[in-house]
Parts: structure tokens; sequence; C-alpha cells
């Protein structure tokens, strides 16, 4: 995972559309870890469709978080892994193994966590739990394995005892330049 200042300094010198060029995948912000014990919740109705309003930047951060989470004291962003130019398509391993896709260093997330699949027909992003052993909630539910549930930006996003804001190009672009 990395620190935002090297982000900021960057979203301040560019524009929005060389931005999201540049960093083109959506990212997770961690600003949450679960305390104490996970245990494991009641299933969520099944499904693949998560929806929630339509929230505003600043509307999600000014939330205040649910019992039992702690507000991390540094944020940090953790990207997807690509090279250069590669154009975004298929799937994207998340865990903490060092050959995924986007590696979370914590243990309470498994080697091989979730996936996430970008879905070209409708420019979209999905994520699928892989089974793991600490579970993915998306906006509070869990996820049931190997079943994908549609994100969009703002999401909430909990792995193990990590919680994630996932945002896109655009609202990443907003949250660093503080523009929300």
């Amino acid at each position: 995972m990395h620190r935002l200042d090297p982000y900021k300094q960057e979203a301040r010198s560019v524009t929005a559309q060389a931005f999201a060029s540049r960093r083109p995948t959506p990212v997770f912000l961690l600003r949450y870890v679960v305390e104490g014990e996970l245990t494991s919740r009641e299933r969520g109705p099944e499904g693949t469709m998560r929806h929630s309003k339509r929230r505003t930047l600043g509307s999600r951060l000014a939330e205040a978080p649910q019992p039992g989470r702690r507000k991390v004291d540094v944020e940090r962003l953790a990207g997807v892994r690509y090279v250069g130019d590669t154009a975004i398509a298929g799937a994207y391993l998340i865990g903490r193994d060092r050959r995924c896709d986007v590696v979370l260093n914590d243990y309470t997330i498994s080697a091989e966590h979730a996936r996430l699949h970008y879905i070209a027909r409708i420019r979209r992003w999905m994520i699928e739990d892989l089974d793991s052993t600490n579970c993915t909630f998306h906006n509070s539910l869990q996820l049931p394995p190997h079943e994908r549930s549609l994100l969009t930006s703002l999401d909430e996003l909990q792995l193990g005892r990590m919680v994630f804001l996932y945002l896109e190009p655009e609202d990443l672009y907003a949250y660093l330049r503080e523009e929300y």
C-alpha cells in the first residue's frame, strides 16, 4: 500500500483527464480497521447486485465509523498493479501474496482473497470473494463465495479487518485535491 503524498502532488499538477489516463484503474483507500476478533456474520441476501444510494464524496467521508471500527492514523492507497500501457481487461487478484495484482499485507487477508473483474461491455468493475477465510463485505453485506458484485465508486469494501473506500479515477482525483 502506498502513502497519499505522491498521488496528491500528481493530482495538483495535472488535469482530471490526464490523471485518469495515467491511472485508469480504481483504487482502495484504507480508512478503517475492525477492532477485536473477526466473527462470521450472517450472510446477506444472495445475488450479485448490491445497490446502494449514490452518495457524494463529501457525504461518504463525513459518515461516522460503524461501531467496532477505528479510523486509521494514515490513510493509504492500494491500487491495481499493472505495467505501463496495459489495457484494462480481465481479472485482477487481490490478496496477501506478492504475486497478486492488489497486494494487501495483513494477517486477516487470505493469500488469494478476492478477484476484481473489469466488464468492458458496461465499463464497470465487479468484485468476487474467493472463499476467503475472513470474508469480503460490500457495503456491509457479506459476499457469497464465487459470486460477483457490481461496484460503484464510493462503495465500502471490507476484506478481513481492513475497510476500504473503493474509488474510481475521477473520485480519487477529487479526493486528492480535496474538492468534495
